[in-house]
C-alpha cells in the first residue's frame, strides 16, 4: 500500500462479505442485483462517499478518492439499471460539492450483446468509453477561464487516460511546478494534461493504447479484403489461441496436459479485416475469428476479436497483440475449467469434465480450419504426427502427441523463400501426452513472387 501510495482501504473489503452473502466469487456475470440487507451494493458505496466528501469538507482537509463500481459486469443487462436513480442523486450531490472535481469515466464501452458482437458501431462503442467530469461554479472560479475553456474545447479532441493523469496531478497542492515523465513525452502530453488544450490534429499513433483497441479517427485503420494472405493470419492467431488454452488447462495441477472440459476451438471463417500501417514495416491486422458452437445444440457462433503483427523485417514474423471474446462467454463459467480463463473457454454445459481429452480425436478426424483441410504425417510410432494446411498464400504446421505415456521434444527447422514465418527458427517444443501444439504459420511476402517451404524434424522422447 506505501509503494503504491494507497493510504486506506475504507469500505472496499466489504465487498467480499457482500459477495459471500451472494454466493458470488466476484461480481462479473452475474447475478441480477448484487444486494445486502435490503439494499443494493452500490448504495452503501455511493452513501459512504458522500459521508467521506462532506467529512473531509468541513474539516477542510484535501483528499483524493478512486473507487470502481462493477454494476454494469452483468451480461442480461438488468443489473446497470438498479444504479440509475442512486447514480443521479449522487450526482447531484456532487455538483453541490463546491470544492470537488468529480470524475466519472468508464475502462470500457458496453461489451455484452449481439450490438457488439455484430455491428462496428458497437466495436467502437466498446473501445471508446465515456468520460464526463462535474466542475461546480466555485471550483471553476479557481481554475480560472483558461483551463475551464481548454477542458469545454477537449470534449471535441482525441484524449487519453494520460491526458487525465497529468490533470489530476496538477491539483496536487505540494506540485507546484508539474512535469511530464520522460517515459510519456513521446506522447505529446502537457504537464496540466486536460487543463491545457489538446491539438485537433491528434491522432491514434501519438497516445498510448492498451490493445485490443479500435482507434476512433477515421481512416487509422483500412477495411482489407478476407484473403488467402489474412486467412494464413487467422490460422496463427487461432493457434495462438489453442496454445494459451492448453498451456492454462496444464498449469493448475501436474500430470495434466492438452484440453480438459474448454475445447480445442475450430474456427470455420473471419471477417471484418483492418490493418494498420506503421514504421519499420510493421502491419497490424485486426479481424474476428469465428468459431461454431456444436456441444450445447446451438446454431450460434463465439466470436473471437484478436489483433496481430507482422512484419518482414522480424525474425519472429509474426505475434497475437491481443484478443478480446465480443460474444457471450459468461454461461461457460459453469463447466469451464478452473486454470482456463473463461473469457477463451467453449465448452459443454450440461457435463463439466476435468478428465485431459487428448490430441487423438484430432488426429484421427481432423476437420478443416477455415475451410483448409488437414494433411496428417506419421513422425513417430503411431504417437507424433504432424498436421499442416496450406493455401495459395502459404500454410501452418501443427504437431500432436496421442499418446498418453510418452512426452516427445522436438526441434524443427525449414527453409522458406519469399515467406514471412511466425516465429525464430530452429524452435525446440516439449509435446506432452494429448498436447495439440501449433508450431508455425508462414505468409508470402510478395503476391508476384513464387514462394515455396520445406522443414526438417528431429526429436527425441521418453517413457512418462
Amino acid at each position: 500500500m506505501y509503494t503504491a501510495r494507497i493510504d486506506r482501504f475504507d469500505i472496499t473489503l466489504s465487498s467480499c462479505e457482500v459477495l459471500r452473502v451472494n454466493l458470488q466469487n466476484d461480481p462479473f456475470h452475474g447475478p441480477d442485483a448484487v444486494c445486502y440487507n435490503g439494499k443494493y451494493q452500490h448504495e452503501y458505496i455511493l452513501e459512504y462517499l458522500n459521508y467521506y466528501h462532506k467529512t473531509m469538507e468541513r474539516l477542510r482537509q484535501p483528499y483524493f478518492n478512486h473507487v470502481i463500481l462493477n454494476v454494469a459486469h452483468e451480461d442480461s443487462g438488468r443489473r446497470i439499471q438498479t444504479i440509475d436513480a442512486n447514480l443521479a442523486d449522487y450526482v447531484k450531490e456532487m455538483s453541490h460539492q463546491q470544492n470537488t472535481i468529480t470524475i466519472m469515466y468508464a475502462d470500457h464501452g458496453n461489451s455484452y450483446g449481439d450490438f457488439i458482437a455484430k455491428t462496428e458501431e458497437g466495436r467502437i462503442e466498446m473501445f471508446n468509453p465515456m468520460l464526463f467530469m462535474i466542475v461546480p461554479q466555485k471550483v471553476s472560479k479557481m481554475l480560472g477561464s483558461r483551463k475551464m475553456a481548454a477542458l469545454r474545447a477537449n470534449q471535441d479532441r482525441l484524449v487519453s487516460m494520460l491526458d487525465l493523469h497529468y490533470m489530476v496531478r496538477s491539483l496536487i497542492p505540494q506540485n507546484k511546478n508539474p512535469r511530464v515523465d520522460t517515459k510519456n513525452k513521446k506522447y505529446g502530453v502537457h504537464p496540466y494534461g486536460l487543463f491545457n488544450r489538446i491539438a485537433d490534429d491528434r491522432t491514434c499513433k501519438t497516445i498510448p493504447r492498451l490493445q485490443p483497441n479500435l482507434c476512433i479517427c477515421q481512416g487509422f485503420d483500412s477495411k482489407v479484403a478476407n484473403n488467402t494472405n489474412n486467412a494464413i493470419l487467422a490460422e496463427f492467431a487461432l493457434g495462438e489461441l489453442n496454445n494459451l488454452i492448453q498451456q492454462q488447462y496444464k498449469s493448475s495441477q501436474s500430470p495434466r496436459s492438452g484440453f480438459g472440459s474448454c475445447q480445442r476451438l475450430v474456427a470455420t471463417r473471419f471477417d471484418n479485416v483492418r490493418e494498420n500501417h506503421q514504421e519499420d514495416n510493421v502491419v497490424i491486422t485486426k479481424m474476428d475469428l469465428y468459431i461454431p458452437n456444436h456441444l450445447n445444440h446451438e446454431e450460434s457462433e463465439e466470436i473471437f476479436y484478436v489483433i496481430i503483427e507482422s512484419s518482414v523485417d522480424k525474425e519472429n514474423g509474426m505475434s497475437l497483440l491481443s484478443y478480446e471474446r465480443t460474444s457471450k462467454y459468461g454461461h461457460y463459467k459453469k463447466c469451464s475449467d478452473n486454470s482456463v480463463n473463461v473469457n477463451l473457454c467453449v465448452c459443454s454445459l450440461g457435463q463439466r469434465n476435468h478428465k485431459a481429452r487428448g490430441a487423438e480425436k484430432y488426429v484421427k478426424q481432423p476437420m478443416p480450419v477455415f475451410g483448409h483441410d488437414n494433411t496428417v504425417k506419421e513422425i513417430h510410432n503411431k504417437c507424433l504426427y504432424f498436421l499442416e494446411r496450406q493455401n495459395n498464400a502459404g500454410g501452418v504446421v501443427e504437431v500432436a502427441n496421442i499418446c498418453q505415456d510418452v512426452k516427445y521434444t522436438v526441434v524443427f527447422n525449414m527453409e522458406v523463400s519469399h515467406m514471412l514465418v511466425s516465429r525464430t527458427l530452429p524452435t525446440k517444443e516439449d509435446i506432452l501426452p494429448g498436447e495439440i501444439k501449433f508450431l508455425i504459420a508462414m505468409v508470402q511476402t510478395r503476391t508476384h513472387l513464387d514462394w515455396k517451404w520445406t522443414y526438417k524434424a528431429s526429436f527425441s522422447w521418453e517413457n512418462i
